[in-house]
């Protein structure tokens, strides 16, 4: 029998003024932002970022999938989610994160079902990455964990590098904090290259993936729409830039991704849908996107530019990958081979230790060389629902515990009527 003790004295709280985020709005993703602010700090970071570019370079041009190397194989990395809330909505459920690590794994293995819409000239350069996301069973000091970390503070509304609390080992974990807000306008996150935070004075605990709580799965406060952020992040986190370059400019101006199977692009704020539209002697007519690099070869000059120019990209009759996961689309649907060779390069790399987080000792170390997982037993924790009360109001406490592992609980109240309960809240 699993039961709660939660013993609380009435004390003063003093917190910061509220911050709401509408459940509507569209945000981006703010890598690039806080990557050019940490290089207005660090300049030195540039030089980082050139060693990893020429190791990058090197490793695949190097490198052959089919060789049956270790570079070729399924790559566990240990996973701990750190939920920062206050007791609200961004306090997500267990299930939501588990319904976000299934996107995640499906995601980066090709077994997402709309891989079977992607348009013709990149259906067959749809990446399965092999990477494995689990969830770490054993916390840095080896205790038995679900991987999620649950803290109640007023960070979730700040969403900044400082609000990553309790960063575990990057090293060993790939970190990701869940907030209410993220203190960079329009953004729903961001993480940092491998190279970006690799050896300077206090980045290492700014490693990992901070990320809205609505941006999370596609259940509860995620949805469907949103649910790839965290496989965007991720991207960046294994080396991958946006499509169209280092910037958070889409639709600005053609650029690169330093991957040779995207084709250059301006990047896009929306999807371009399934089908375009182009014009001959006839008329226009309707097609399907994935006959337009036929139609454009054979006749470009008939070609409604500002429709068609939807469906390129900076490359003359080259179809843009807008479906591409490092995209703005919300459309997004693979990694071509190109980026997985990239981020399999940072994967094995030195840079920010990503080459540690798979090794067998520390699979063992944090629980993840299996998917048998010890149940861990919860820790009471709580939080309020109103900041401040008087004398003789009614005061409401709220267990942020997940319930999915506790049987019962109790509470006692120092000099408060009742003294005791065994409700959760």
């Amino acid at each position: 029998m699993k039961i709660l003790k939660f013993t609380v004295l009435f004390l003063s709280i003093v917190s910061a003024l509220p911050f709401s985020v509408t459940a509507q709005d569209i945000n981006v993703c703010g890598t690039d932002q806080a990557r050019k602010k940490l290089i207005e700090e660090h300049p030195e970071i540039l030089q980082q970022e050139r060693d990893m570019e020429e190791y990058t370079r090197n490793f695949v041009a190097n490198y052959n999938p089919q060789a049956g190397s270790r570079a070729s194989g399924t790559y566990i990395v240990p996973v701990v989610f750190h939920i920062l809330s206050q007791a609200g909505v961004e306090n997500i459920s267990d299930a939501q994160i588990f319904n976000q690590m299934k996107i995640l794994n499906d995601d980066y293995n090709k077994r997402n079902a709309d891989t079977a819409t992607v348009i013709a000239p990149f259906k067959n350069n749809i990446a399965n990455v092999g990477f494995e996301f689990r969830l770490a069973n054993r916390d840095p000091n080896g205790n038995v964990c679900n991987g999620i970390d649950r803290i109640y503070t007023v960070q979730s509304v700040v969403g900044n590098d400082y609000s990553k609390m309790n960063n575990w080992p990057r090293e060993k974990y790939l970190n990701v904090w869940v907030t209410k807000a993220i203190g960079q306008a329009g953004a729903a996150g961001y993480s940092y290259y491998p190279s970006t935070v690799d050896a300077l004075y206090n980045t290492p605990n700014r490693d990992g993936v901070i990320l809205l709580h609505d941006y999370i799965g596609s259940i509860a406060t995620g949805s469907a729409f949103r649910s790839r952020a965290l496989t965007h992040e991720v991207g960046h986190w294994l080396n991958l830039k946006h499509v169209w370059g280092d910037s958070n400019e889409p639709t600005v101006a053609c650029g690169d991704d330093d991957v040779n199977d995207t084709p250059q692009t301006k990047g896009w704020l929306t999807c371009p849908g399934a089908t375009l539209t182009y014009k001959d002697a006839n008329g226009p007519h309707v097609i399907s996107a994935s006959k337009i690099d036929s139609i454009y070869a054979v006749n470009p000059i008939f070609v409604n530019d500002s429709i068609y120019r939807k469906g390129i990209s900076c490359d003359a009759h080259k179809t843009s990958n807008y479906e591409n996961y490092m995209e703005y689309s919300y459309c997004s649907k693979m990694f071509t081979a190109g980026q997985q060779s990239r981020m399999i390069a940072a994967i094995n790399g030195t840079k920010s230790n990503r080459n540690n987080l798979w090794s067998p000792d520390n699979l063992l170390a944090t629980g993840t060389e299996d998917t048998i997982y010890d149940k861990a037993a919860p820790i009471a924790d709580f939080g309020i629902a109103k900041r401040f009360v008087c004398t003789n109001d009614d005061a409401s406490f709220l267990a942020i515990t997940d319930a999915s592992e506790v049987d019962s609980y109790l509470w006692t109240f120092s000099n408060a009527i009742p003294s005791t309960s065994t409700l959760r809240n």
